[in-house]
């Protein structure tokens, strides 16, 4: 259910629903969805929550792993620092994968963000390498062929190599697909907009027995 409210873009019932299982849920696991959840809705107040619930102490951190997924969605500038933050050492390792894998899907810093996931190429850990190269994938910027063809040149682990190639091939094929889904993605959210505003109407009309 609350992996579903997440796709209600803008609703202030559904963060407001979001907000009480992210506030008060007992389970850890619930409130993780719940957190990425809120991230998605974009509402007004969403990513300053999901900075604050990201410092609770959880099982294999699923809590902050769920909000760093939340702040990057909220295409806010400082939910993407949030997450760059999160990738540095010294943060548990199975947040510091999710923050580089949320990465891949940010909106907005997208150079900052490809600065940082190339140089995450060089990490000392062979799991953020290849999270790394998958989130520049994700990403689709094709600046990013410089540094992982150089990565590819000094990498000895197969299973690196494996991921860095098939970023490299991804990018290849991208073009100017990017820019091509991010008008769609554009047109999407007007259009659910759109509907939520048609939506009230009807609602306004009901309560009035018909009358508009």
């Amino acid at each position: 259910v609350c992996r579903a409210l997440g796709e209600f873009l803008h609703d202030p019932q559904a963060a407001r629903a979001l907000r009480g299982v992210v506030e008060e849920d007992p389970s850890d696991y619930v409130v993780s969805v719940a957190a990425n959840a809120l991230g998605r809705t974009r509402t007004e107040g969403a990513a300053e929550l999901l900075e604050a619930v990201a410092e609770r102490d959880s099982h294999n951190a699923c809590i902050a792993r769920g909000a760093v997924g939340g702040l990057v969605a909220t295409r806010e500038e400082r939910g993407v620092r949030w997450a760059i933050e999160a990738c540095r050492m010294g943060r548990p390792q199975m947040l510091r994968w999710a923050a580089s894998g949320a990465l891949g899907r940010a909106k907005v810093l997208k150079e900052d963000v490809r600065e940082h996931l190339e140089r995450g190429l060089d990490d000392g850990d062979f799991r953020y390498r290849m999270g790394a190269a998958d989130a520049l994938a994700a990403l689709a910027d094709d600046k990013a062929m410089g540094a992982l063809g150089r990565r590819k040149s000094l990498e000895t682990d197969q299973r690196v190599l494996r991921s860095i190639r098939e970023a490299m091939r991804a990018l290849t094929n991208t073009g100017g697909a990017a820019a091509k889904i991010d008008r769609l993605e554009g047109d999407i959210e007007g259009l659910k907009a759109r509907l939520g505003v048609l939506g009230d109407r009807l609602d306004k009309m009901d309560a009035d027995g018909g009358r508009d």
